[in-house]
C-alpha cells in the first residue's frame, strides 16, 4: 500500500476490512478527482484454486495489478498466459523494482528489516527480556562469577566480532558520505544497492550470526554476570538507553513509521487547507549514497552498543564493576555518527 501512496492514490485495503466482500480484489486505489481506479490482488503463491477469482479480477474494467512472491503452480501459470493483456501480473522481482524505483530508501530499510537487522534485534530482544524480568522482579540478580579462561575466551570473541562490525559500518558511513552518486542512473543504482545488501550478507555470516552464538552462550553459562550488568548500569547503560528509545531499524518499525507520517501529513495538509495555506514541497529524491550512510549509520550504533556492552562484561568478570575498567583505562569516544 505503502508503494501505491507514494504514487499519489489513496489505497482502501479491502482484504483487511471488508475481506468477505473483496471479491478477488484485495486493494483499490483512487486518486482524488479521478473515476478511474487501480485494483490490486496478492497472493503468496497462485495455485489452481485461485484459478476462479484470477479470471473474476480480469473481468473488471479497471486497470488491474495481480501480485505474487513465489512461482505459481503450473496450471496457474497457464492461466495467466492467456489474461497477460488484461492483467499486470508482478512476481517479487518486479515489485521490488517498483519500490526501488518509487522509494529507494524504503525499499532499502525494508530489505534490511527482513534479513541483517533480524539478527540484531534478536541479540537485543534476548538482553531486554532479562531487563524487563529484573524489574518486575520475576528474577533476581544472582551475583557475578570471576572471569576464567572460558569466559575470557567468549567475550573476547565477542569483542572482536562487535568491533569487525562497528568499524566496517563506520567505514562504509565515511565512504557513502564522500562519495557523490546524485548524478548516478537507476541501473547502477541498484548495482551499488545490490553490491552492499551482499556485503552485508558476508558480515551476518562471520561477524553478526557468530556474535549472536557468543552472547546466547554467555547469557547460559553465566547468567550473574549480565544479571548484574543490568542492575548496576540501570541509569547509565546503553541498553537502558536502548529500552526507552528503539533504534529505527528493528522489525515491523518501517511500515509503522510511514503509516505515522503519512497520518501526520494528512493532519497538516488539512489544517493548511483550513486556513488557505499551501504545503511547500521539497521533493528532491535522496541519493543512494545518502541513504546508505544513513544505513550504515544505524547500523554502526547497533554495533557500537554491542561492543560497549562486551567491554563491560570484561570488567564486571575481572573487576566486579562494570564502570572499574572506564575508570581505569582511557577510552577513544570518537565513533562516528553515534552524536545523531
Amino acid at each position: 500500500m505503502v508503494l501505491f501512496e507514494q504514487r499519489g492514490y489513496d489505497p482502501y485495503n479491502i482484504h483487511k476490512i471488508d475481506r468477505a466482500g473483496e471479491a478477488g480484489v484485495d486493494i483499490e486505489c483512487t486518486r482524488k478527482g479521478e473515476t478511474e481506479k487501480l485494483l490490486i490482488a496478492v497472493k503468496k503463491r497462485p495455485s489452481s484454486k485461485d484459478i476462479a477469482q484470477l479470471n473474476m479480477f480480469a473481468n473488471y474494467s479497471h486497470a488491474k495489478i495481480y501480485v505474487y512472491a513465489q512461482p505459481p503452480t503450473t496450471r496457474f501459470r497457464a492461466e495467466m498466459s492467456k489474461l497477460r493483456d488484461k492483467v499486470s501480473f508482478w512476481d517479487s522481482d518486479k515489485l521490488s523494482s517498483e519500490i526501488f524505483s518509487t522509494n529507494s530508501r524504503l525499499y532499502i530499510f525494508l530489505v534490511l528489516e527482513n534479513g541483517f537487522v533480524q539478527g540484531l534485534f534478536q541479540i537485543t530482544l534476548d538482553f531486554c527480556r532479562i531487563y524487563f524480568d529484573l524489574e518486575k522482579h520475576k528474577r533476581q540478580a544472582r551475583e557475578p562469577v570471576k572471569a576464567d579462561l572460558e569466559m575470557l575466551n567468549l567475550l573476547w570473541n565477542a569483542k572482536d566480532r562487535s568491533a569487525s562490525l562497528n568499524k566496517s559500518f563506520s567505514s562504509l558511513q565515511t565512504f557513502f558520505e564522500q562519495s557523490d552518486l546524485s548524478g548516478i542512473d537507476e541501473k547502477t543504482e541498484k548495482s551499488i544497492t545490490h553490491a552492499y545488501f551482499a556485503l552485508l550478507s558476508k558480515l551476518c555470516q562471520n561477524s553478526l550470526v557468530p556474535l549472536k552464538k557468543a552472547f546466547s552462550k554467555f547469557i547460559l553459562k553465566y547468567p550473574g554476570n549480565f544479571e548484574k550488568f543490568c542492575v548496576q548500569t540501570t541509569d547509565g547503560s546503553n541498553w537502558f538507553y536502548f529500552l526507552q528509545n528503539l533504534p529505527d531499524l528493528t522489525p515491523g518499525y518501517v511500515i509503522k513509521t510511514i503509516e505515522k507520517e503519512r497520518k501526520d501529513y494528512e493532519k497538516t495538509k488539512d489544517f493548511l487547507e483550513k486556513i488557505g495555506t499551501r504545503r511547500k514541497k521539497t521533493e528532491e529524491k535522496e541519493n543512494i549514497g545518502e541513504i546508505l550512510a544513513d544505513v550504515s549509520r544505524r547500523l554502526s550504533a547497533n554495533a557500537y552498543w554491542l561492543e560497549d556492552t562486551v567491554d563491560d562484561l570484561f570488567s564486571i568478570g575481572l573487576l566486579g564493576a562494570w564502570d572499574s575498567m572506564r575508570n581505569k583505562f582511557a577510552r577513544n569516544e570518537d565513533h562516528i555518527g553515534l552524536e545523531d
